[in-house]
């Protein structure tokens, strides 16, 4: 949580008023509040900080592999996410295929005609 402060200057899950009930959702991506954190330190944070347990690193060595080993991050994502919010530009390539394959298909049969 401090680290991701130091990095952002914001909280993972926002500010909690008081007699506010905090719900702990999915945490910020600090590479939106602040560009200059890699994607392998947001992945490392975003595990650190995951609501769900099993999500989380089990144990300290792991969290301190992946700190001493950034080019073997391997992405973190939300178990709720969609595909799209996971990969948009894999989720566009295979829609652009998708239609590419379609519209040669009709236009086959247009000119068979």
């Amino acid at each position: 949580m401090t680290l991701f402060e130091a990095l952002t200057r914001d909280f993972p899950y926002g500010e909690i008023e008081r007699y506010q009930t905090p719900r702990f959702r999915a945490a910020k991506r600090p590479g939106q509040l602040n560009a200059n954190v890699p994607p392998w330190l947001e992945s490392v944070l975003l595990r650190l900080l995951s609501p769900d347990p099993e999500s989380r690193y089990q144990n300290y060595s792991e969290a301190l592999f992946d700190l001493d080993h950034p080019d073997q991050v391997q992405p973190f994502y939300a178990k709720n996410l969609s595909f799209v919010a996971r990969d948009p530009l894999r989720f566009y390539k295979i829609g652009f295929y998708v239609l590419l394959g379609a519209t040669l298909a009709l236009l086959f049969v247009l000119l068979n005609r």
